[in-house]
């Protein structure tokens, strides 16, 4: 399933869902009432009622447990997708009508900021540029 488009708040609800039904797994697993009659408590089984492994990992899983831990005040922001149109610029350094995973990932490498300086970006793409340059000579 390609949930591509989809806006950050759709895979933000995604993972609360997710790991609720983790946490509450464990819990009927530690009580000692898990059902005998489907396979014993595994969080990927869980996981992959919800979603695969690798998406899991890679759009929510990975991504969201780094904003919980490193950017509170983007977790109130995800947390209040009625929150003022002002506060975009404020939490993602850019603004814009919709934020999807892709930024998501850009900016958690952009540690903090989906906000790239031009001559920043010029230089990586004078290397790229040049790197294809070197590649195209050898062949």
């Amino acid at each position: 399933m390609n949930h591509a488009g989809k806006g950050i708040w759709f895979y933000w609800n995604h993972y609360k869902e997710c790991k609720a039904a983790i946490k509450r797994a464990k819990e009927i697993n530690n009580s000692g009432n898990w059902p005998i009659d489907i396979p014993s408590y595994c969080e990927e089984h869980i996981i992959e009622v919800f979603i695969g492994k690798s998406a899991w990992h890679q759009n929510y899983g990975t991504p969201f447990t780094s904003v919980k831990d490193y950017y509170p005040d983007l977790v109130d922001w995800l947390e209040n997708p009625e929150a003022p149109k002002e506060k975009n610029k404020i939490f993602w350094g850019v603004d814009k009508a919709d934020y999807t995973i892709a930024d998501l990932k850009e900016f958690l490498e952009n540690q903090g900021t989906l906000l790239v300086k031009n001559s920043e970006f010029q230089a990586v793409s004078s290397k790229s540029r040049l790197d294809s340059q070197e590649l195209a000579k050898e062949k």
